[in-house]
């Protein structure tokens, strides 16, 4: 009975509130500090600099481009794995995005990121869609801090959070193998203005690169952020929207 009588009390009342947000505060602060981005991953690759350049595939021989890319596709992404210790798949994503290749130019081809955006959630469309505006509008930098800021206002879990951690390094490391794949390009919208965009091609590879970070399931080490550009830069020669150019 006393215990009940304390918590009639008025004092009591304006403890409880009190109480709350002190945890809550407390909660929070541990939150956003376990939750904060580094670019130790991209640090340590700067320091290590690799060669992607071997994980190339070429798609030269269209007539046989169910057979012998497929295979060449799917042997680099085992070389891939072999080198960094990795267990990234030729997974149906990558499929898709071949198969897209063989109806190229007739009515059944799809623009990359309309076979890509099916296997990312709403919100890895939307930061996807708000990062290739920054891109154009701002550049890689103000990009990167937008990125980390609108991350940060979702209060996603830890998990979900490592995986945007990872792709914010990998984003760091293909800029650092090649900025121009993160500069937009100058289009003329009408005969006295021109507008910067960043083409097909180059807007497939960060989508396919948020994707691929989101479906890999090879942690969120230096090892597994160099795998994952190593196995973007050997599918963006393969996306037609690049016709053949490679980046990476």
């Amino acid at each position: 009975m006393n215990i009940l009588n304390f918590f009639r009390k008025p004092l009591f009342s304006v403890l409880l509130p009190s109480l709350f947000l002190v945890y809550s505060c407390s909660r929070s602060e541990e939150e956003i500090k376990k939750n904060e981005f580094d670019l130790s991953i991209y640090n340590t690759y700067r320091a290590n600099k690799i060669d992607f350049s071997k994980y190339k595939v070429t798609n030269k021989t269209k007539s046989s481009v169910t057979g012998r890319t497929f295979e060449s596709f799917a042997y680099t992404v085992d070389m891939i794995n072999q080198d960094f210790n990795t267990s990234l798949t030729f997974n149906q994503l990558d499929n898709e995005l071949l198969d897209n290749n063989i109806v190229y130019g007739t009515p059944e081809y799809l623009a990359p990121i309309d076979v890509i955006d099916d296997y990312m959630t709403s919100t890895e469309i939307n930061l996807c869609n708000t990062l290739e505006n920054d891109l154009e509008l701002f550049g890689f930098e103000v990009a990167m801090q937008n990125f980390q800021q609108n991350v940060n206002s979702l209060n996603v879990s830890e998990a979900e959070f490592q995986k945007y951690n990872t792709l914010l390094n990998t984003l760091y490391i293909m800029y650092s193998v090649n900025p121009e794949i993160f500069q937009a390009d100058f289009t003329t919208t009408n005969k006295s203005s021109s507008t910067a965009r960043l083409s097909p091609c180059k807007k497939a590879i960060l989508w396919n690169a948020a994707a691929t970070v989101s479906l890999a399931a090879c942690g969120s080490g230096l090892f597994c952020a160099v795998a994952i550009v190593a196995k973007i830069g050997a599918m963006d020669s393969m996306i037609e929207a690049c016709s053949g150019k490679s980046f990476l």
